[in-house]
């Protein structure tokens, strides 16, 4: 989907966040085709847990259930903190957050990673696949950072904005302190922003219609 340019608006997508899907460590599961496997075999009674209905930890549980075609328990929470407290306890098995948070917990043992949720690998974990690449073809959800500037802002300072912007974004230690937090940063122009926008608000929007999620 091609959108018109226009002054102001969205200017700049900064970077993208994966998340992973990880479970306790008591289950046994080894890959996404094992989980997958399971909950096929016990539809409905294995649970994720999420930071809150509605959340995109929850959105995104809610299009792997859908592209994987099998059945999950939602269990929300007020929060990302205590849903992942409850899936390391052992009181909910699948849980899907942030990179950055999870991997603590991964490397201690306490969870088991088992795919990022992105399209490609992150730099930041690469030996961890992608869910596309690990039996649900296509799937691909981050979270994302943009830089919006107000509607009637010039062009030429909005282009000027984009180029600061990828200048910084292009600096070795901005990119480490980024990567290292599990955030992968892009930059873009303005124009490319504004289509990924579009096609984002397209794709959230037909995973909440589809599972039917609602805000807490």
């Amino acid at each position: 989907m091609v959108v018109p340019y226009p002054a102001g608006g969205p200017n700049d997508l900064i970077a993208r966040v994966p998340l992973v899907l990880s479970v306790n460590p008591a289950l046994n599961v080894k890959s996404v085709s094992e989980l997958i496997a399971l909950a096929k075999a016990k539809p409905g009674q294995l649970q994720y847990a999420s930071s809150g209905s509605g959340s995109a930890t929850h959105l995104a549980a809610e299009a792997f259930k859908m592209q994987a075609g099998i059945d999950l328990q939602h269990i929300p929470y007020k929060g990302s903190s205590p849903a992942m407290n409850d899936v390391i306890a052992g009181h909910v098995q699948v849980v899907f957050d942030s990179l950055g948070s999870t991997m603590p917990f991964i490397q201690a043992g306490k969870l088991r990673g088992l795919a990022v949720t992105s399209a490609k690998r992150s730099p930041a974990e690469p030996g961890l696949p992608t869910i596309s690449e690990s039996g649900v073809p296509g799937y691909d959800i981050s979270t994302w950072y943009g830089l919006w500037a107000p509607a009637g802002t010039p062009k030429a300072v909005v282009d000027q904005l984009s180029n600061e912007v990828h200048a910084i974004l292009e600096l070795p230690d901005v990119r480490e302190q980024l990567t290292s937090r599990g955030i992968d940063p892009v930059g873009s122009s303005a124009a490319d922003f504004l289509n990924y926008n579009a096609s984002e608000s397209t794709k959230w929007a037909r995973i909440v219609k589809a599972s039917g999620a609602k805000l807490d």
